[in-house]
């Protein structure tokens, strides 16, 4: 829209002038006629223009925030090589992980732990948080026919963490239960009373997928969240969902609502089916940034 423009005001009539008072109050009301469209014009303009330079300055600030976020990850990065088993490192130094390559920062100085930084949260934190929803990658286990899948060092460092299952399937095919149960002495044992947990009725177990058959069929896909798992005044909480096939063209799912009954930290858990072997799999475990 061109800028607008305004037709200058005639001289306005005057009752001094009786002569020209007819003459000048016929031109002023034939040009306020024109100038309230001139009007209207420039009120469209003036609104069009408002809202061009409010969007013109939110694609500024999101300019800003990106370089922003760039100049974060150049920094975090910055002088940053592969990471080294058992050599020494200072807090502030940063390395590159070997298994999910991204960029860790020290926080603590140590010498002599093998422990890839991805695994690692008492020495290591992430240098730049994951785009996934401030998620940060931790472990990534792949079953091949193993009685359970099991993931040790869950910390304060995280107040949530993410357990992603794909494709699960179970050893023989036949129907089976898909099972997650604690620790709170990491993972040397479990806690697997008869009312440990709770969903809608005490369990020793937390139902991750129910009465699931995997012969020749995709497996068990779901996602769930862990709360307050270092939380030793607290319940340690379980949310998700999880879907799998049945025979024909059916799907089924669960969802899960469940809690260990008693307060007390998390330290590890352990996914596995009720009566028989994890055939194949993938299990990916994920810390949530906190706020």
């Amino acid at each position: 829209m061109p800028d607008p423009t305004f037709t200058t005001a005639p001289d306005a009539p005057s009752r001094a002038e009786p002569a020209t008072f007819s003459t000048k109050a016929d031109a002023f009301l034939s040009w306020m006629q024109t100038f309230q469209g001139e009007l209207s014009t420039g009120v469209s303009w003036f609104s069009s223009t408002t809202s061009t330079v409010a969007t013109n300055a939110g694609i500024a600030s999101d300019a800003a925030t990106s370089a922003s976020a760039s100049a974060t990850l150049a920094s975090a990065a910055s002088g940053a090589t592969l990471h080294v088993p058992n050599a020494s490192y200072d807090a502030g130094d940063a390395a590159i992980s070997n298994v999910d390559f991204a960029a860790y920062r020290c926080i603590l100085t140590h010498t002599g732990v093998a422990t890839d930084p991805s695994a690692d949260a008492t020495n290591w934190t992430a240098a730049i948080p994951s785009a996934n929803v401030g998620l940060v990658p931790i472990s990534r286990a792949v079953a091949s026919n193993d009685v359970s899948v099991e993931f040790t060092g869950l910390s304060s460092t995280y107040d949530v963490y993410v357990l992603e299952i794909i494709s699960a399937k179970h050893a023989s095919g036949s129907f089976d239960n898909l099972l997650m149960v604690t620790s709170s002495d990491g993972g040397t044992t479990y806690d697997t009373g008869a009312s440990d947990y709770y969903d809608s009725t005490a369990r020793a177990f937390i139902f991750l997928a129910g009465q699931v058959n995997t012969s020749g069929l995709p497996g068990i896909n779901g996602s769930f969240t862990i709360h307050a798992a270092s939380d030793a005044t607290d319940n340690t909480y379980v949310l998700g969902l999880a879907a799998w096939a049945q025979a024909g063209t059916a799907t089924s799912g669960r969802s899960t609502p469940s809690r260990r009954a008693s307060n007390g930290v998390v330290d590890a858990i352990k996914i596995y089916y009720q009566n028989g072997n994890v055939l194949s799999g993938q299990f990916n475990l994920y810390g949530r940034v906190k706020p």
